[in-house]
């Protein structure tokens, strides 16, 4: 597993992370992405 969140990760398994982990950690790692400019590490996310 890597830790790095990409745009085209969070579009293409979407279902999958809000499934295991819920919407809150998804908007996260949204909001993540967005405000770093592509990335984030998803641990980031999780806190």
């Amino acid at each position: 597993m890597r830790g790095t969140i990409q745009t085209q990760h969070l579009i293409t398994h979407a279902g999958m992370i809000v499934r295991l982990f819920g919407v809150r950690v998804y908007l996260r790692c949204v909001f993540n992405v967005l405000r770093r400019g592509g990335q984030a590490t998803f641990l980031e996310s999780l806190r």
